[in-house]
């Protein structure tokens, strides 16, 4: 069978590439419930019940999470799939050690085929979606497919409908479901039906990762400062630091890279930055890149960079030129750095600063509260079977079988934490880490089915006297979340048709390009901040290339999610 898909879809995909081998469907005795695209949430009923616990599991109090639960075959007869998913160099998914854990345990067989590695990847994608002989699901992670391109092949019937199977046959799922509000509404696509089954991965350093600074550790109590409260403050600090380099080493006091530079943790002491310079008010998408507050910031760093505390290359300089700024971080000439840190372990180095008001005013931080909800898993129309390749997907969804996922089988990746070993945040741990050498294969990366929720994310344990990266992001992140802004700020990603898709990406493109230059030129000097005339070009700029347009289609798309 040939699949007749659009040529704008397939054109947001990548330039076609030569089509990939013709796969063999699932197959079994099975027969395939249909669901219909008019397919109403919730309308079938459940036919399986989820599995008893397994008991000594130790949970944290209040506990908002999958369980662990036993776990028994789906099928006695042979039942084998095929699968694309991405290449990595550290995983052979045919030899994994949890690809064959789960094959052991739910009695499917999976046969994978990887996509080539870098740019060649889309282009085999688009082959085998243009030509029809597609594998029995793609197994993807978040970043192939778009929630509007899954959308618009669900509708065409190149990936089949799954949320009656879902409703019969994931109770894990459905639990989850239960328990975070808007994860089935993120999954459904406008016409009801659910066309890739979700993945849950909370992640609560995320949140507000791409605000922090960091400054170097022991450095403001060796010239009698504590950490400053407000944005005055800020300043004295910074005067101060950069008037004792000499004494401490410093040389250069505050700095960044371009992909996360010192901004938004200052814009926030004026306004909301949201996510990606994107909020939300009374119903309308706002782009705070070039607004007053946005002005007002800019021209408060311009005045650091005139006086020396802020190096300008701060926004343009790309990570590796940063880290070797950075150099050794125990002994760093660098005082404040935004963005992640260089080296194997850095964070005892460095400590996370808190955030700073601008008088009596609180700031507004960046929060993301939709990162939670993954379309990786899609089912293909050459599947014979989605009923149970639905089933093999939830298996995975309760706590031993996103562990497994993550880290590797039971025993071999992790283990039960016993009675008062404390997690990430503090609270009884579940499961402890079994350290294990670079490329052990045990896990998967973020492609498949996972249930990765904060409370079950949150309980891994760690080490009281080396707390470690992720025990470190999530002590940082516990400093912004009393200031992060507000759900209804948040600009969801919409789903749009091929035409809206196709403006919504060309746009974002040109108005980044166009904001990241003009940002540079202001905080370089090269343009004026304080003058109308170079303001005005930067907005200019911005409605010239579709900003206007583009806040409009930002806002239909969440509308036609339900958002």
């Amino acid at each position: 069978m040939t699949l007749t898909v659009s040529r704008r879809s397939l054109a947001s995909l990548a330039a076609a590439g030569a089509a990939a081998p013709i796969l063999a469907s699932c197959t079994g005795d099975h027969r395939p419930v249909s669901s219909s695209p008019a397919y109403v949430a919730g309308s079938a009923e459940l036919e399986v019940e989820l599995a008893p616990e397994v008991d000594g599991v130790q949970y944290p109090e209040s506990y908002d999470g999958p369980r662990a639960r036993q776990r028994t075959r789906l099928t006695e007869e042979d039942a084998e799939f095929r699968i694309v998913v991405p290449a990595a160099p550290d995983v052979d998914m045919a030899t994994n050690a949890h690809s064959r854990w789960l094959e052991e345990t739910t009695g499917v067989r999976i046969v994978f085929e990887t996509l080539p590695p870098g740019d060649d990847a889309r282009p085999a994608l688009t082959g085998m979606i243009a030509s029809g002989n597609m594998p029995d699901a793609f197994m993807l992670g978040a970043s192939m497919f778009s929630p509007s391109e899954i959308a618009l092949y669900g509708e065409q019937g190149v990936f089949q409908g799954l949320g009656e199977h879902i409703d019969r046959w994931a109770p894990n799922l459905l639990e989850t479901f239960s328990r975070m509000s808007n994860a089935r509404a993120l999954a459904t696509a406008p016409d009801g039906d659910i066309y890739a089954f979700p993945s849950i991965g909370q992640c609560y350093h995320c949140s507000g990762g791409p605000t922090r600074l960091w400054i170097r550790g022991g450095l403001l109590s060796s010239i009698g400062l504590e950490e400053p409260r407000t944005i005055e403050e800020f300043e004295s600090m910074l005067e101060t630091i950069h008037g004792t380099g000499a004494q401490t080493g410093v040389t250069t006091t505050l700095t960044g890279e371009r992909d996360t530079p010192p901004l938004a943790y200052f814009y926030s002491c004026f306004d909301n930055p949201g996510n990606d310079w994107l909020r939300r008010e009374s119903g309308a998408v706002i782009h705070a890149g070039s607004d007053d507050a946005m002005r007002t910031t800019l021209a408060l760093l311009r005045g650091w960079v005139e006086k020396g505390w802020l190096d300008p290359a701060a926004f343009t300089q790309d990570a590796d030129q940063r880290d070797r700024l950075i150099g050794d971080t125990a002994h760093s000439p660098v005082a404040i750095t935004s963005g992640w840190l260089p080296g194997e372990d850095p964070w005892t180095d460095f400590v996370a600063m808190a955030p700073v008001s601008a008088g009596d005013v609180d700031p507004v931080l960046p929060w993301d509260y939709w990162r939670a909800v993954d379309q990786n898993l899609m089912i293909t129309s050459s599947c014979a079977d989605p009923q149970l390749l639905v089933r093999w997907a939830d298996a995975q969804m309760d706590l031993i079988g996103t562990t497994s996922a993550r880290m590797g089988p039971p025993e071999l990746g992790f283990s039960w934490s016993a009675e008062g070993e404390l997690g990430i945040d503090g609270r009884q741990a579940i499961y402890t880490r079994t350290p294990q050498e670079n490329g052990a294969n045990l896990g998967w990366q973020d492609w498949g089915p996972y249930n990765q929720g904060l409370d079950l994310r949150n309980a891994e344990r760690v080490d009281p006297a080396h707390r470690g990266l992720e025990a470190t992001l999530y002590d940082a992140t516990k400093l912004f979340e009393p200031y992060r802004m507000p759900e209804e700020a948040t600009v969801y990603p919409g789903i749009f048709d091929t035409s809206q898709a196709a403006e919504v990406a060309e746009f974002e493109t040109n108005i980044e390009a166009i904001r990241v230059r003009h940002i540079a030129q202001f905080i370089a000097g090269a343009a004026d901040v304080s003058a109308d005339s170079d303001w005005q070009t930067y907005q200019d700029e911005l409605e010239a290339a579709g900003l206007s347009r583009y806040l409009e289609l930002r806002e239909l798309g969440m509308q036609t999610r339900g958002l």
